[in-house]
């Protein structure tokens, strides 16, 4: 079978990297969870944060989002925090409960919903005026808590053109 030109680029890119990236577990990126959730005013939100980081990199979250015994609500606050969330927008969503986008984060965890599914329920939260179970937070913060949330399997890319894949 002849491979199309999308297939043979994604070939050489496959022998180009062997292997997935990795992250420095030392590297200094983002605030602290710690620091940026301390100044949320209010518990309106519900969140039982207890075991925050003073500081927190990629490879850190995703060894927390690896570990069974990480609580989903640290995590998603360290995800926030570490993305960069500005305070006012932290401040309006912590104003009220978070349990919508959090049962959301937890299915997202446990592996029920899909990339696509996800974003999908977190835009319809979003979307619902009356609630505002999600003001302040975004899809550029989706996508952050999506990515980390989701439980990692070795992946198997296939080609759209195909469905044949390569390890």
């Amino acid at each position: 079978m002849t491979l199309n030109l999308v297939e043979k680029h994604v070939l050489v890119f496959a022998k180009a990297y062997s292997s997935p990236p990795t992250f420095d577990t030392d590297a200094e990126e983002g605030g602290s969870p710690a620091q940026w959730f301390a100044e949320v005013k209010g518990s309106e939100h519900g969140l039982s944060c207890e075991d925050l980081a003073r500081t927190t990199n990629r490879a850190q979250l995703l060894a927390m989002s690896a570990d069974k015994k990480t609580c989903i609500d640290d995590l998603c606050v360290s995800v926030l925090a570490w993305g960069g969330m500005h305070r006012a927008n932290r401040d309006r969503l912590f104003q009220r409960s978070a349990a919508p986008w959090l049962a959301v984060a937890k299915r997202i965890k446990a592996g029920g919903l899909s990339r696509r599914a996800a974003f999908d329920e977190f835009a319809s939260l979003r979307a619902e005026k009356k609630e505002k179970a999600m003001l302040g937070l975004g899809p550029a913060y989706f996508t952050k808590l999506i990515y980390f949330l989701m439980p990692r399997h070795p992946a198997k890319v296939t080609f759209l053109t195909s469905g044949r894949g390569f390890p």
